[in-house]
């Protein structure tokens, strides 16, 4: 049996991205735009097709997509809020590919506004196709994006609602 790891689900389209503690995996030591690029060729090579100019034009668009402000784009990783580190691990997956999204608390660190962002984002990507696993405190948080509800309470199936 082969061991998990997030790195063998990035490779079949599927990204998982924790709220309290990073996906390091979604992370690199550099810039904000680098990062997103380098996650982009990684996709494109994948394909067959790599220019480095045209991945980064796509990456300073996909980073105004997910919140991220023009001065944070030339921003070192490490000299980043906790917000702005998820907005860019959401960027880095939709950038490989990514079509199933596990999402741990992602809006734990991200301003209102940020989130309004994220949240249409989200919306134009599961009408793309893509799917969402949302894990979340709140509860108006997963009301906003999702088809139905699973309340689990002390490990037990509580509740269900579908939209």
């Amino acid at each position: 049996m082969k061991k998990f790891s997030p790195e063998r689900l990035a490779d079949h389209g599927i990204c998982v991205i924790l709220g309290e503690e990073l996906n390091q995996m979604l992370l690199y030591k550099d810039t904000v735009l680098d990062n997103i690029a380098f996650f982009s060729m990684k996709k494109a090579a994948h394909h067959g097709t790599r220019n480095l100019t045209m991945e980064k034009l796509a990456a300073a668009e996909l980073a105004a997509e997910c919140g991220l402000t023009e001065e944070e784009l030339h921003m070192d990783v490490a000299c980043l809020s906790a917000g702005a580190r998820q907005k860019l691990a959401f960027a880095n997956s939709i950038a490989i590919g990514t079509r199933i999204y596990i999402l741990d608390n992602i809006m734990s660190h991200v301003d209102f506004q940020s989130q309004k962002i994220l949240y249409n984002k989200m919306s134009e990507l599961k009408r793309e196709g893509a799917s969402f696993l949302f894990i979340a405190k709140e509860f108006e948080e997963l009301r906003i994006i999702s088809d139905r509800i699973i309340y689990v309470l002390d490990q037990q199936i509580s509740d269900k609602w579908f939209y």
